[in-house]
């Protein structure tokens, strides 16, 4: 069966996620990954626009666009910093995995739930699509139009919901928890998986400021990043977007 990464990559006015996505491919080539890896720069037209639905409406297409048999769907702002083989090789007899909490810098499972009020409420699973596989399966084809068609009505799914998001359009975490909840959160995630990543936002961290790199030290030696001393094993996703330049700039520096 062909294995290949997806990078849902379109940019936004204020954020040039093309360029994340070449740093999060060099860092997969850095670890030695040589499966393909397609990076989604648009999606053909469709009822659920990103236009009219928000900017991650088109999300769900990704499971038609990907043109490999097992998929794992990365976040463009992102970099990994070890293999994932053990990742596929755990995964290799499910239809679909979304990573199920996510962990600090200092790689302890986060418990902070500044972010996950909504989750919390409305008793959803706590899903970070960041880090998505999934079979070219009925499971997984399922999930994703269920995701196309909780874009497509957010107004109304949004005001059925207890405490509200304030988002006017629907975030990637919350729609994949509310279809996880409509087909079974138990063919969308493992409970207690190590399969997650390092978040970078602030609450999450216990952090000052949201930019983080204004009072965090960072390097990136090797494949090895190390966050105030602390190597990062798991992959980063370091949602502060303009360091995709200096990280792509170290990265051709050590080819």
């Amino acid at each position: 069966m062909t294995q290949g990464y997806i990078i849902h990559a379109v940019n936004t006015d204020t954020v040039d996620y093309q360029s994340c996505a070449r740093v999060l491919t060099k860092s997969l080539r850095a670890v030695g990954d040589t499966r393909p890896i397609t990076i989604l720069t648009k999606f053909p037209t469709d009822i659920v626009s990103s236009v009219t639905h928000g900017p991650y409406a088109d999300d769900w297409q990704v499971y038609e666009q990907s043109p490999y048999d097992e998929t794992f769907k990365l976040e463009a702002d992102m970099i990994v910093t070890r293999s994932l083989d053990s990742w596929w090789n755990s995964l290799h007899n499910r239809d679909l995995h979304i990573s199920n909490g996510c962990r600090n810098y200092l790689q302890h499972v986060s418990k902070s739930r500044y972010y996950r009020q909504v989750n919390d409420d409305n008793l959803l699973c706590d899903l970070y699509n960041g880090i998505t596989y999934f079979k070219k399966s009925n499971v997984a084809k399922q999930f994703f139009l269920t995701v196309r068609e909780i874009f497509a009505n957010w107004t109304e799914i949004n005001e059925s919901l207890k405490h509200p998001s304030q988002l006017t359009h629907g975030d990637t975490d919350t729609v994949y928890a509310i279809a996880a909840q409509i087909i079974g959160i138990e063919k969308c995630t493992i409970p207690n998986s190590p399969i997650q990543f390092v978040h970078m936002k602030q609450k999450i961290n216990n952090g000052m400021v949201e930019d983080w790199t204004r009072e965090m030290v960072w390097e990136l030696i090797g494949t090895d990043f190390r966050i105030n001393t602390v190597s990062q094993l798991y992959p980063v996703h370091y949602h502060i977007k303009s360091l995709a330049t200096k990280l792509n700039n170290i990265y051709d520096s050590q080819i």
